[in-house]
């Protein structure tokens, strides 16, 4: 049998063996509540919207190059739930950021809620305070999904003209805009690749990020940049810098529901 035939196969029963084990520990679930007043099928299957948006990461991303087919068929289903998802699904009931100083830090920072991550992507939550800026940073050769959960942002994006070198390189804005939830954008390996992110709702905003593969130091380190004009109106000259003072960003607690999975 040809290697790539083979390879298929095997992703193809690692899909249905993992399908079915999300199976059976849906219906498992269900019949430890029947000693419970019931809320219905409906409730479980609601109660499992984070666990089946990883796995609808997985099947799109942890299995090598896909057929034309089978990515969009994938890449449907992972969109129909990063749509669906509401801000009490992740916790956020009050959908409000602090916007006092907290953690030991004025201004306040930039919160992160991790959810979820393994060699091929990584799930969590920022929420950022009102006037609290993402600077603008790359994703190396990863793709970003990102639902903008509650609030509104301030959204500007790059593309670099040609492959960066370590000292930066020229690059053409991709957007400029303002945008607000139930916002759901797209970041390409290459393409809007750089963005920075300013919140501008009062109450703050809490943004969802799948990033396929994660960061990792040593392959995909975080570069923040500093934007320089040029003579072309429409290219600029981003240069590699440190993020400012200021800018901190502290891990806090996921209150959202949890994943149903010991190993996904």
């Amino acid at each position: 049998m040809h290697f790539s035939r083979v390879f298929y196969v095997v992703h193809l029963l690692n899909d249905i063996m993992f399908e079915l084990h999300f199976f059976f520990f849906f219906q498992a679930e269900d019949g430890i509540r029947d000693a419970q007043e019931s809320r219905g099928l409906g409730d479980v299957y609601k109660r499992q919207i984070v666990t089946r948006l990883v796995i609808a990461a997985r099947r799109l991303y942890s299995h090598g190059p896909l057929q034309p087919e089978a990515f969009q068929a994938r890449q449907k289903d992972l969109m129909a739930l990063v749509t669906e998802i509401t801000p009490a699904d992740l916790g956020l009931q009050k959908m409000q950021v602090p916007i006092q100083p907290s953690f030991g830090f004025e201004p306040a920072p930039v919160l992160y809620q991790h959810i979820y991550d393994d060699d091929s992507l990584s799930l969590g939550i920022f929420l950022l305070p009102h006037q609290a800026t993402l600077p603008l940073h790359d994703h190396p050769d990863m793709t970003v999904v990102s639902r903008l959960v509650f609030g509104d942002l301030h959204s500007t994006g790059y593309t670099f003209c040609n492959e960066p070198e370590p000292s930066g390189g020229l690059a053409w804005r991709h957007h400029d805009e303002r945008v607000t939830a139930p916002h759901v954008a797209v970041a390409e390996p290459v393409e809007g690749n750089l963005h920075e992110l300013t919140c501008t709702s009062e109450n703050g905003a809490a943004m969802l990020d799948i990033l396929t593969p994660p960061y990792e130091d040593d392959q995909r380190p975080c570069t923040y940049f500093q934007v320089k004009p040029t003579d072309d109106d429409q290219v600029v000259r981003l240069l590699p810098t440190l993020p400012s003072a200021d800018f901190n960003v502290c891990h806090s607690v996921y209150e959202g529901y949890a994943l149903s999975l010991i190993h996904i």
